[in-house]
């Protein structure tokens, strides 16, 4: 199976230096008063011109494993690209890389993992939960005759990463299911990538593994395989997979922050209302698998299920749900605890939903 490869790419941000400039030379009381001292009686003073509008700047949105949930947000960058930001978007291996990159302002923006993010935060890393890229979409497919937590376990199970979200969702669901033995026992594979861990399967490779929504109705229809559990049914409430950012570089840069957001949340929109557009950008982003023959259904499965959320997903009550499932740290192995405000800034979006009439 083809690796994927891991680009340590760092964007520099384009630092926008203005330099304000006043003439004092010759200024009379009447001038640093305020009124013009060659202006006539009677005459009115020009209107103060308006601040200019902020110059886009350069950033990165590293990515981990690009599927179709990730395409509104390839979608919403272009948008931004057209309007003279300079963006970079490399794909990365695990869900630790790309938080580890935006902890350490390698990379502005990470896409996915909330547990991941978690654990970074939990070790003061200045990194923000912003907005949702998708609702819980991640399943749990096994063959057909592995039944109950422990065949699970005893079966050729594999994950994305030690890391991933599904990972971490599939491991408490073992610990809440299975004897303490034979949770210890777990030991799953890695392969990276739902649709590498969907040929995997297919070609009887593994036994076991976390999908996503897309690629589990590809395995309703081959026949042959058994949902275990539905964490998108399940765990509605949780929010595994957001868009985060730098906590300073969003500080210093709130208006590219809160244009992201725009962009990404105006792509949802379209998604939800207009019909065949997130088959359009399948088409577009992902063309090898959107000529597959379910793509379309695959598409309009992620519609009909709400996959995208227009209002951006996140609030403080679904913050706090999600800080509870996954613990401080992304395992639930602390105990130190995490507030809402300490995980994600709610700002931008609100500054968003604002730009975008709510």
């Amino acid at each position: 199976m083809k690796g994927l490869t891991i680009f340590r790419s760092l964007a520099l941000p384009l630092i926008v230096l203005f330099v304000l400039t006043a003439c004092s030379a010759g200024e009379s009381p009447a001038a640093s008063a305020g009124a013009p001292e060659s202006q006539a009686p009677g005459e009115s003073m020009a209107p103060e011109s308006e601040a200019p509008e902020p110059e886009p700047v350069a950033f990165t949105v590293a990515f981990t494993s690009i599927g179709l949930s990730s395409v509104p947000l390839l979608a919403a960058i272009d948008d931004l690209r057209d309007q003279g930001y300079e963006i970079e978007t490399p794909e990365l291996a695990e869900s630790e890389l790309v938080t580890e990159g935006v902890a350490q302002s390698e990379f502005q923006f990470g896409s996915g993992a909330n547990n991941s993010s978690l654990a970074a935060i939990a070790q003061e890393a200045d990194v923000r939960w912003i907005v949702d890229r998708t609702l819980n979409e991640w399943q749990v497919y096994s063959r057909e005759g592995i039944d109950g937590c422990e065949a699970v376990v005893g079966s050729r199970v594999a994950i994305h990463s030690p890391g991933s979200v599904s990972g971490a969702m599939l491991r408490d669901w073992i610990n809440n299911n299975c004897p303490e033995d034979v949770a210890d026992s777990y030991e799953p594979l890695i392969i990276e990538g739902s649709q590498n861990r969907l040929a995997a399967l297919l070609a009887d490779q593994i036994d076991t593994s976390p999908v996503e929504f897309g690629d589990a109705l590809i395995l309703d229809n081959e026949g042959g395989y058994a949902r275990v559990v539905s964490f998108a049914a399940d765990l509605p409430g949780l929010h595994p997979t957001s868009v985060y950012g730098n906590g300073a570089w969003m500080s210093d840069n709130p208006e590219a922050t809160t244009a992201l957001i725009v962009a990404l949340l105006e792509q949802h929109r379209r998604i939800n209302s207009e019909d065949g557009y997130l088959m359009e950008l399948f088409s577009e982003y992902l063309p090898e698998e959107a000529s597959g023959e379910n793509a379309e259904a695959i598409a309009t499965a992620y519609v009909e299920a709400g996959i995208f959320p227009d209002d951006g997903g996140l609030d403080a009550e679904a913050v706090e749900y999600t800080i509870g499932f996954f613990g401080p740290d992304g395992t639930g192995d602390i105990e130190a605890e995490l507030t809402p405000d300490q995980v994600a800034d709610l700002s931008y979006l609100e500054a968003a939903l604002d730009e975008l009439g709510g």
